[in-house]
């Protein structure tokens, strides 16, 4: 087994870890306790789980899982960004998105300070191009109202590296536009 990511709960008194069976490349999330229980939450066995991240008021883990298409070569990857209950590990899908060859953080999730707020980028093929082989959006989950908005509407713009501001009120993402 390797770990693939591994978060702290908002009190600090359990870690979210993601392992990979190196064998089968089955995955799970294991909650751990500072005293040493394990309990596990949630497992595939078609997808890697790449990544988990504990909201800051701790009610949700965001999980991004990916799996390679039948030609990773050309940009197959797909990955899926999910809300995991650490209560009774259910499972809300978010968000799927298109991610270039190898894991590298795929949709990025980023909380904001308060946790009402989960910002990702969703990824699309972009037909023809190989300057810019994919599009994002850039995508915001309010956890109060459990709805999705996107702040982003030009196309054919490649998003990348999200970040709050410390107050959580602002958001800012570099942007890489269509070569011509």
């Amino acid at each position: 087994y390797m770990v693939s990511s591994a978060s702290f709960s908002p009190v600090g008194d359990t870690v979210a870890v993601a392992f990979v069976d190196g064998n089968t490349g089955n995955s799970e999330v294991w909650l751990t306790t500072v005293g040493g229980a394990t309990r596990l939450v949630a497992s595939t066995e078609a997808e890697r789980i790449e990544y988990v991240d504990w909201s800051p008021r701790g009610e949700w883990i965001a999980m991004v899982t990916w799996s390679p298409g039948p030609d990773s070569t050309k940009w197959d990857y797909a990955a899926r960004l999910w809300l995991l209950n650490p209560d009774d590990g259910e499972l809300t899908l978010l968000a799927s998105s298109v991610m270039s060859p190898g894991p590298a953080l795929p949709l990025a999730p980023q909380w904001n300070a308060a946790g009402t707020r989960l910002a990702y980028l969703e990824g699309t093929r972009v037909p023809g191009q190989s300057e810019l082989p994919m599009e994002t959006s850039v995508r915001v989950w309010d956890a109060e109202s459990r709805q999705v908005i996107t702040i982003t509407g030009e196309p054919h713009r490649l998003r990348a590296q999200l970040s709050w501001a410390s107050d959580g009120s602002r958001l800012i993402y570099a942007e890489q536009s269509e070569p011509g």
